[in-house]
Formats: structure tokens, C-alpha cells, sequence
């Protein structure tokens, strides 16, 4: 076996530098085993890193950390920057991961973020329990897809009396499902019935 001087290996009969140093007399420091710090780092010994600020003291310093966002709250990972979290399924990367991502999920960030059935389009989900809270006019019980009862249109802004027979012809569709009567029919009936405001006489 070969005694070397300086920093050649002696496994390799001299002919090689050691790990971690460089040049035709091997006298210069590298990292190349370390990634050469990952360009997040400085090279202080062979193979040796002083990490950058916020970048993780792994040995090749490729791993940025997230303590200024309270490392993602534990919903999500450092990305490949400092303070960038990429979050877990149902978690918002704009509040770092700490709350559930609305109106698509919905719940107790610390517990768990559901899926929200409801249509985006139209309402949203009660962050506490799930149910639909809609636009105004939107069905509940259809998750927000379809109109209420008295309502019509794109956007659920046209009253209709489709449930009253359309005032039975006798009248004005004034509200949701509700009639002003023409003169002489009668509002109780959806204005299908006529009216005697002279009570017939007493003979009808």
C-alpha cells in the first residue's frame, strides 16, 4: 500500500485526490459529493456545508425551511424555497396550510378538510357543518345547482308563479308563487275562482 503525501488516495496508488479535494495536486476544497452545497451553501471542508439561512443543514443544504409560516402547520412541505409551502390535499397555500382550502373544502383545519359538494358556482359550505350556504335563491337541497321553488333564470332573479298556475291567467305574477288577482277572482283560489263581492244576494 501506497503512503501518499498530500491529499491523494492512496487506494488508487496516489493517482487519484482523496474525496473532497480537486486539482492537479489536490489541494483544492470541494463538495462535488454534496452537490456542491445545492448553490445554498458554502463549502468550508471536503464535503463539508455551512448552510444559507433558512436553507436545512442536511449535508447538501437542498432542503429549505418553513419557519417563518410555522413549517406549514403540519398540513404541507417546504418547496424548493425558503417559507413556500406546497400544502396537502384540501389545506390553502394562501394562509400557508393553516386553513382548509374554500369554498372546494371545508371544516376544522386542525382535524380534518372535507370535500365540498356544493356548486362553487352558486354557494359555498358552512365551514363548521358542510351544509350549502347558496346564493341568494339557489336551492339547498339541490346543492346549489338548481332554483327554489318561485324562482327561475341563470341566476335565480326571476320571480315565477309556476307553482300557482301562473295566477290562472286572472292575474299578475307579482313575487315568488305570488298573485295580485285581477278584479273579480279570487286570491285563495290563485286567482281561478271567481269572486262576488255582493255575497250572490244570499242565492249563490
Amino acid at each position: 500500500t501506497c503512503t501518499c503525501t498530500g491529499n491523494y488516495d492512496a487506494d488508487n496508488d496516489c493517482r487519484v485526490c482523496l474525496p473532497g479535494y480537486a486539482g492537479d495536486a489536490c489541494d483544492t476544497v470541494t463538495c462535488a459529493d454534496v452537490s456542491e452545497c445545492s448553490g445554498h451553501g458554502t463549502c468550508v471542508a471536503p464535503n463539508e456545508c455551512v448552510c444559507d439561512a433558512q436553507w436545512a443543514a442536511a449535508a447538501d443544504c437542498s432542503t429549505a425551511q418553513c419557519g417563518a409560516v410555522d413549517e406549514c402547520h403540519g398540513h404541507g412541505a417546504c418547496t424548493t424555497a425558503p417559507n413556500v409551502c406546497t400544502c396537502d390535499a384540501g389545506y390553502d397555500v394562501a394562509t400557508n396550510c393553516a386553513t382548509c382550502d374554500s369554498p372546494a373544502f371545508w371544516g376544522d383545519a386542525d382535524v380534518r378538510c372535507a370535500a365540498c359538494l356544493c356548486d362553487a358556482a352558486h354557494g359555498r359550505c358552512d365551514d363548521a357543518t358542510g351544509a350549502c350556504v347558496c346564493d341568494a335563491h339557489f336551492s339547498a337541497a339541490s346543492l346549489c345547482t338548481r332554483c327554489e321553488r318561485g324562482y327561475a333564470g341563470d341566476a335565480c332573479d326571476v320571480a315565477t308563479c309556476a307553482d300557482v298556475a301562473a295566477c290562472s291567467g286572472h292575474g299578475t305574477c307579482t313575487g315568488a308563487n305570488t298573485c295580485t288577482c285581477d278584479d273579480g277572482w279570487a286570491v285563495a283560489a290563485n286567482c281561478g275562482t271567481p269572486r262576488c263581492d255582493g255575497g250572490c244576494s244570499g242565492h249563490g
